[in-house]
């Protein structure tokens, strides 16, 4: 059985961690924008008080007053970003765990070590759960150990993003006149009741 060799299951362990540090590097280069705000761009913001599962009490804060539209836009949008990389991140988890399932499946059935039902689910159940790992485990410890990918990025990949960060930026300029606009006209139409 192939996790009798713990050399093979390391190397496959380090490939799927350092593949899984590259994808993800490159993800958050060229699909994560987030834009930098100012250290004033919250001018106001409230306290809510969430319990969480486990009966943990939680303070969160909720900005409600900004110091202009743009920077409003500017929150709201690397607050997608995130969520979006807690996305990317939980399918990169699986996507890990089916790529050691598969890899050492693969290798077991090429040395024909599978002789039964159970034994081909042991081995697909441990290569997922070592390809889960090496996802949490290697592609972390890599993010800790090498420095930042922007700067060994190759140069085309930082102008690509570079790229993208001043587009988001163009078009929420945009969304913020528009909204600005949108507002004053109608709080001329509306007026606030004093």
């Amino acid at each position: 059985m192939i996790f009798d060799h713990p050399k093979q299951v390391v190397a496959i362990a380090l490939f799927i961690g350092i593949i899984a540090y590259l994808a993800s590097a490159l993800w958050c280069a060229n699909f994560l924008v987030i834009l930098p705000q100012a250290e004033d761009a919250i001018v106001d913001y409230v306290e809510i008080q969430t319990i969480d599962s486990h009966g943990d009490q939680q303070i969160k804060y909720h900005p409600i007053q900004f110091k202009n539209t743009l920077e409003e836009l500017k929150y709201y949008h690397n607050e997608r970003m995130v969520k979006k990389h807690r996305h990317f991140n939980i399918a990169e988890l699986i996507a890990g765990g089916l790529l050691g399932a598969c890899v050492f499946f693969s290798i077991a059935k090429l040395r024909n070590n599978i002789d039964s039902h159970s034994k081909s689910l042991e081995i697909a159940g441990g290569g997922a759960l070592i390809g889960f790992l090496a996802v949490l485990i290697i592609s972390s410890l890599l993010s800790i150990i090498l420095p930042a990918p922007a700067k060994w990025f190759p140069h085309t990949i930082a102008e690509i993003r570079e790229k993208h960060e001043n587009e988001t930026l163009k078009q929420l300029k945009v969304s913020a006149e528009e909204l600005d606009a949108y507002r004053k006209e109608t709080i001329q139409l509306f007026p606030p009741n004093n």
